[in-house]
């Protein structure tokens, strides 16, 4: 009788694992392991590009609209044709402006940046020239392919308009 004890107690001195703690650990181990997946992520992905004064831009957003109404109102034409840009490679960048009668717009002054949202310190001064009467030419060389904006600030006698106008930029298929 006295082996039968014995075995009895030695079995119930054995480990066994609680499923209830078994699984709440399991379950914190899951999470720290996804947080550290998410913060090395996205340490490795931001490239640091923020909106400079973004409250106040937002307080203005009101002011930004009505200055839209305000150029729509003046009925400018703008045909921005697409300039095919290569990255590496300097191109034309042309823009036709016409007034509401379709009319040639003349002796704009017209100067801005060729603009890349995604990456800082990539972005290019453009001034436009009059090349004849209502068409504009700036040479441009953007770096890299991609999303490009073309911010433009158009000062004339109606006063100052801007335009900001998407441009695709292709791949240099040479590498370059």
């Amino acid at each position: 009788m006295n082996s039968i004890d014995t075995h009895h107690s030695e079995s119930s001195k054995k480990f066994h694992l609680n499923p209830w703690l078994t699984g709440l650990v399991l379950f914190f181990v899951c999470v720290f392991i996804a947080n550290g997946v998410m913060i090395i992520l996205g340490m490795e992905t931001f490239n640091g590009v923020t909106t400079a004064n973004h409250y106040e831009k937002g307080l203005a957003f009101n002011e930004t609209l009505q200055q839209r109404q305000k150029q729509e109102n003046l009925g400018l034409s703008v045909d921005l044709p697409d300039p095919g840009l290569v990255s590496g490679v300097a191109g034309l960048v042309r823009m036709t402006l016409k007034d509401r009668m379709g009319q040639p717009i003349t002796g704009v002054t017209i100067q801005g940046s060729l603009y890349r949202s995604v990456q800082e310190g990539k972005d290019q001064p453009v001034v436009m020239q009059e090349q004849k009467p209502g068409l504009y030419e700036a040479q441009v060389k953007p770096p890299l392919p991609g999303h490009w904006e073309l911010h433009l600030t158009l000062d004339s006698a109606m006063g100052p308009v801007f335009y900001n106008l998407p441009l695709e930029v292709m791949e240099n298929p040479k590498g370059a």
